[in-house]
């Protein structure tokens, strides 16, 4: 009788275990999915594929039927902010990136969509950068002395886990300067 307990115990131990990896890679599973998030998502979804079609006025009929639902999502608002963006609308763009970078306010990138286009409805012209102008002769290459460059900070992006879900994703263009000279 105690073999049988042991082994009950062992196979109840091994479903526990299971249960909590599952829970740990996937936390949405902690919790029953609701249904009104299960909307919204299938809202954002199909903004998605209305803005990627060029159907803006569809794109944010569905963006804002998802904030509907769950109006805390900060990549939701940026998505209506850009359809409204592409669709000339920059004061209510720069609206929806306003409160999209302050429900997360670590996400560098959401702020500087919000002030970047609050430079350009305010008229201030950024400037170019200093070496705008450089040719592929006055350029350094890698060798003969001269390394690659190496990124010293690379956080991952802060995406919630809806985010993460609806598999969201963006593109970010860089410009930097390489500093020649002694580290």
């Amino acid at each position: 009788m105690a073999n049988l307990d042991c082994k009950l115990f062992q196979r109840a131990a091994a479903i526990a275990w299971a249960w909590l990896v599952l829970v740990m890679a996937f936390p949405g599973l902690a919790r029953p999915a609701n249904k009104n998030d299960k909307a919204a998502l299938l809202h954002y979804q199909q903004g998605s594929t209305f803005y990627d079609k060029g159907n803006l006025e569809g794109a944010i009929t569905e963006y804002q039927e998802a904030l509907r639902g769950d109006p805390d999502e900060p990549y939701w608002l940026q998505a209506l902010g850009d359809a409204l963006n592409k669709r000339a609308d920059a004061p209510a763009a720069l609206e929806e990136y306003g409160r999209a970078s302050q429900l997360s306010p670590r996400d560098s990138g959401l702020r500087s969509k919000y002030e970047e286009l609050e430079k350009k409805l305010n008229g201030a012209a950024g400037s170019a950068p200093a070496n705008a102008d450089a040719t592929p002769e006055t350029l350094a290459r890698v060798g003969g002395g001269v390394t690659a460059p190496v990124a010293q900070f690379h956080p991952e992006p802060p995406y919630s886990e809806k985010a993460r879900i609806a598999k969201y994703q963006g593109t970010t263009v860089l410009w930097i300067t390489v500093a020649f000279g002694p580290v």
